[in-house]
């Protein structure tokens, strides 16, 4: 259907519900082709009324780069492109769905690049969608093999992925993995609401900033003049990465203070000469609170 149908659609449907959220599906890896469709912003003199697509860009790239060797410059090239659309920060953005094959199958039953997966889906900009399942990393094929049945939930089930009691060590990894990183989403509105500003991309890492706006801290470092911003690296190389960036004119621009949240492992990051000095563990993801 083209698009002064969806113009004509939403026109009718958000008259009678005002609230309702659209999101629409352009199965097409191309940020130019998928913010064609988005509403909010007349092409060719049509706005189409849909409040948001799923974000098929990011999720192309995030499975090019954690499993099939792409470079994390791809990542920041797409996200370079959230100027194309009236409101990047409504985008769906989701590692898999109905459609595909279950993410940690394509990545060879990798759990680590899975939660690398998650740990992005969960703090990039936009609205995360989880297909069932993956939270406690399914496997499945090509379609209808991603279709299994999750766990539990039916009488006779010999095993029930709703407890903890009735999950492997390997759902369970999982499981803690995306619901701690989901529960502080929650906590943090900058997860929710604020900008992203991403800061450095190479072969293998990725560092962005969530915050409530560029101003960066406050000069005074007092609590009440903090406000809610967090860090984000991610390494997915196969050994440890040190990285160094500036910090003047970013979001980080006045920060001292960096604590490490998810895991509360990881090495805080060092502010000297006006760089912030990084170490970032093989594999991994680390996010920061910063003040």
């Amino acid at each position: 259907m083209d698009r002064t149908f969806w113009h004509d659609y939403h026109v009718t449907l958000h008259s009678v519900y005002p609230r309702l959220t659209t999101v629409g599906e352009v199965f097409n890896g191309d940020p130019e082709v998928t913010s064609f469709f988005a509403g909010g912003v007349a092409h060719r003199g049509i706005d189409t009324g849909l409040d948001t697509p799923f974000d098929f860009p990011v999720y192309f790239t995030l499975r090019d780069v954690l499993i099939h060797g792409k470079s994390m410059t791809e990542l920041a090239k797409v996200l370079r492109q959230d100027a194309l659309y009236p409101h990047p920060e409504r985008l769906v953005s989701f590692i898999g769905n109905h459609d595909t094959t279950r993410f940690l199958t394509e990545a060879g039953g990798s759990v680590e690049k899975l939660k690398l997966a998650l740990g992005l889906l969960i703090t990039l900009r936009g609205m995360p969608q989880l297909y069932s399942g993956d939270e406690i990393g399914m496997p499945g094929g090509a379609d209808p093999d991603n279709r299994r049945d999750f766990p539990g939930g039916f009488h006779g089930d010999a095993q029930s992925a709703f407890t903890k009691s009735g999950r492997t060590v390997q759902e369970e990894e999982v499981f803690a993995w995306t619901s701690g990183l989901l529960k502080l989403r929650s906590t943090h509105p900058a997860l929710q609401t604020g900008i992203e500003q991403n800061l450095f991309a190479d072969e293998n890492v990725f560092v962005f900033v969530r915050s409530p706006d560029e101003a960066g801290c406050a000069p005074d470092h007092s609590p009440k003049a903090t406000t809610d911003r967090l860090l984000i690296v991610v390494n997915k190389a196969a050994k440890s990465k040190v990285v160094e960036l500036p910090v003047e004119e970013t979001a980080l621009a006045g920060c001292a203070q960096y604590q490490a949240t998810a895991p509360a492992t990881g090495i805080a990051p060092v502010v000297s000469g006006g760089k912030l000095h990084i170490e970032e563990p093989a594999q991994s993801m680390t996010v920061y609170d910063v003040h």
